[in-house]
């Protein structure tokens, strides 16, 4: 379970983003966040990520504080996907390269020693269906922006995360690459459990969501 108690965060003395936010997400939820452009989703994002420190409230992640652990730290338990579908991948390494990064997530991130064997590696990738499994040795900078971002999603869950953040993470594809993507997404994350916080601006996507919230004026509010 996620919860956030009073979750503030100001970018200066005279601009205060978030304002003693209260969320709770149960295990295996599924939810959608909207708002306006500005209005503190993103930001949201980095603070529960630690990515920007909270300047007053708590954190908890399955009734462990993680207020004040550093971005590093959460990264083994959370995972990201934004909208940069440069992002999450390596470009300069094989399509296998970079799973078998992801299959190192919390501990060596070297390649010196494969932790995922091919077998296993062409599974995972062939859940895609994108037909990536039958050419893991391309670089992933060949790739469309669909698949890089298809992919970002696999190797974010490839070592199973207690949360999953996805920052309009379908927003820089084109719209049958965004299906896809969302298709694989929900399949992934319904799956595995895996509690997850979406930010989107699509209102298709929330209808695959067990809930949805909003933020105004820095308030979160729940619509469904």
């Amino acid at each position: 379970m996620l919860a956030l108690n009073n979750i503030s965060v100001k970018y200066g003395p005279d601009c205060s983003v978030l304002n003693n936010v209260n969320l709770r997400l149960m295990s295996g939820e599924f939810s959608a966040l909207v708002g306006s452009n500005g209005s503190g989703k993103s930001t949201l994002v980095k603070a529960i990520s630690g990515e920007i420190h909270v300047d007053s409230g708590s954190i908890f992640l399955d009734n462990i504080d993680i207020t004040d652990q550093p971005s590093l730290k959460r990264s083994r338990f959370i995972a990201r996907v934004l909208q940069n579908t440069h992002i999450g991948t390596v470009p300069f390494f094989s399509i296998k390269e970079n799973m078998i990064l992801a299959s190192k997530r919390g501990g060596d991130r070297g390649l010196k020693k494969a932790s995922i064997e091919n077998d296993l590696l062409r599974e995972k990738l062939s859940e895609l269906g994108m037909g990536l499994e039958k050419m893991d040795d391309r670089l992933v900078s060949s790739l469309s922006g669909g698949q890089r971002q298809a992919l970002s999603i696999l190797m974010a869950t490839l070592i199973p995360a207690k949360l999953l953040l996805l920052d309009e993470h379908t927003a820089a594809l084109d719209p049958k690459a965004a299906k896809s993507v969302m298709e694989f997404t929900q399949n992934i994350v319904r799956n595995h459990g895996i509690t997850t916080l979406m930010i989107t601006h699509n209102m298709e996507d929330i209808k695959i969501c067990d809930s949805v919230y909003s933020i105004e004026n820095g308030q979160v509010i729940k619509l469904q």
